[in-house]
């Protein structure tokens, strides 16, 4: 199998999920009452200041507050273990090349550090409680790695976890626990979520085991709280879907539950701390926005930023 371009199967990725993004909404179904209250608040991504910036909201979506003031693309937002930092993405140009790094601030938006400072191409961070998870294309190729930290916060080693030369490995996640990955992989020749252990690089002891087996495109995955779920995207019914499984092999035992059920484009799951809620984006009010939904049925779909704005990308934070 030829060896894939990191850079093309990135740019192709992002553009084609910008222009899904953008699909205008086909027959969107009415949204119930609320979820009364809500628990921790949302970050996300949102071009409603001008340019793409962090933000975080409540729960229930009020009090959207805008985190990051920097140059750039700003997304991908990930919560600490214990709600009191977040790490995201930062993209320059600089000579007319995407330059994403993975940077680190505390809930309130001070205190940016740049976690990664490398000319790859470095993105999509999941933070659990000792260690960040981000794809790199530091080999050449997409791969997932592992950044561990001090107690404070700050990188004491980075690992390479994949090492599948003829793949694309990405959008990696770690469960709750901390001694699992999922992440998304075109090793089969089709794009589906994989998963493997945190503790040492894929070799013999450790070989990525496939989750979904379906020929359409499976990718995003989120380990739900408790570490026995992932919901995901799925194009399995011809667009975008959030779908639910449980955290081993798709198979008769283990059917995916299609949650979202829209004809639009619905992707980027991020559970809520109780696992009974999932936040998404969806293009279904002709631009994309954050809903929320319950996590058992998708009943309860109702929009949380509503604003002409580009809002995607959630991040539910933990609470203690």
């Amino acid at each position: 199998m030829a060896k894939t371009n990191y850079r093309v199967a990135w740019a192709a990725s992002v553009a084609g999920l910008a222009a899904s993004l953008m699909v205008l909404a086909m027959g969107a179904g009415s949204a119930e009452a609320a979820f009364p209250g809500g628990t921790g608040d949302i970050a996300y991504s949102s071009t409603r200041g001008g340019g793409e910036q962090i933000y975080r909201m409540g729960g229930d979506g009020y009090d959207p507050t805008r985190l990051t003031d920097t140059a750039g693309l700003n997304r991908e937002p990930s919560w600490s273990a214990d709600g009191k930092k977040i790490t995201f993405t930062n993209i320059t140009f600089p000579n007319n090349s995407e330059s994403p790094e993975v940077f680190r601030m505390n809930a309130d938006g001070s205190g940016e550090v740049n976690l990664t400072n490398d000319p790859a191409l470095d993105q999509r961070p999941s933070w659990s409680a000792a260690a960040i998870a981000f794809d790199s294309s530091r080999t050449g190729n997409g791969d997932i790695y592992l950044m561990t930290l001090d107690g404070i916060g700050q990188p004491l080693a980075t690992t390479r976890m994949t090492t599948n030369a003829s793949a694309v490995d990405f959008n990696a996640v770690i469960s709750p626990d901390g001694r699992r990955i999922a992440f998304d992989s075109n090793r089969s020749g089709n794009e589906d979520i994989y998963v493997m252990k945190a503790n040492v690089p894929e070799g013999p002891a450790n070989r990525p085991v496939r989750l979904t087996r379906n020929a359409a495109v499976d990718d995003h995955p989120e380990w739900s709280p408790n570490g026995t779920q992932l919901a995901f995207a799925s194009r399995r019914t011809g667009n975008y879907e959030v779908f639910r499984m449980k955290a081993v092999p798709e198979g008769r035992k283990n059917r995916p539950l299609n949650l979202s059920r829209n004809a639009s484009t619905d992707i980027s799951p991020a559970w809520s701390p109780d696992g009974k809620q999932i936040a998404f984006s969806s293009s279904r009010s002709s631009d994309s926005e954050i809903w929320r939904m319950r996590a058992t049925d998708g009943g309860n779909q109702v929009n949380l930023t509503n604003d002409p704005a580009q809002d995607v990308g959630p991040s539910w934070q933990p609470l203690p």
